[in-house]
């Protein structure tokens, strides 16, 4: 009996370093972690000179190490080196306030990028408002979101509907806020009106 446990323990000790060393192959074919490679920003080179008072739409999209690319825009941390002179808020949209230069980064974990933004005391050469019509009828209490986009004297256009003045004529037909939001007061039929200054 005693011979048959020693032979029984001489086997046990020979077989558990292979089986130990089998039950370690499998870690051997995991597939390597795929990680964040690069940011990109577009627009990756903002023009010359961007006016105050208007709004620029950035997005950011990641390529990871096995060559993948996903949008980002949302998920980045989104950031403006002077706050002063233009901000951006969690999904990529900056507003200009001041003139100066701000860089605008994208960041997630340790992988950045950064563009810079040169706001300028640019002249606004003419307004367009969208929609130019709205050709059904809009029932009473109903909403329209009308929006203004500014040409400026560096041949860009921006979005500058917070920042004009919105008016409508006749006065009465429709309400308008500072944001473009029109509400259908009366019957009728009234014209939509952005203007500075």
């Amino acid at each position: 009996m005693r011979a048959l446990t020693i032979k029984k323990l001489f086997w046990l000790l020979l077989l558990t370093p292979l089986l130990l060393a089998g039950s370690g192959c499998d870690n051997d074919d995991d597939p390597p972690a795929v990680t964040l490679s690069s940011i990109s920003i577009t627009p990756s080179v903002v023009p010359e000179e961007v006016p105050v008072n208007v709004s620029q739409q950035f997005t950011a999209k990641g390529t990871y190490s096995d060559g993948s690319v996903q949008d980002l825009t949302t998920t980045v941390t989104w950031n403006s080196s002077d706050a002063a002179v233009a901000t951006i808020n969690a999904s990529g949209k900056v507003t200009t306030l001041a003139v100066g230069t701000s860089n605008i980064s994208a960041s997630y974990g340790v992988t950045s990028n950064t563009v810079a933004l040169n706001v300028s005391d640019l002249t606004l050469n003419s307004i367009a408002v969208s929609p130019t019509a709205v050709l059904f009828d809009v029932p009473l209490g109903s909403e329209v979101q009308f929006n203004a986009q500014g040409v400026f004297s560096n041949n860009q256009t921006y979005d500058i509907t917070p920042y004009v003045a919105w008016t409508t004529d006749p006065a009465g037909v429709l309400s308008i806020d500072t944001a473009g939001l029109a509400t259908a007061e009366t019957v009728g039929t009234a014209d939509v009106k952005a203007s500075t200054g």
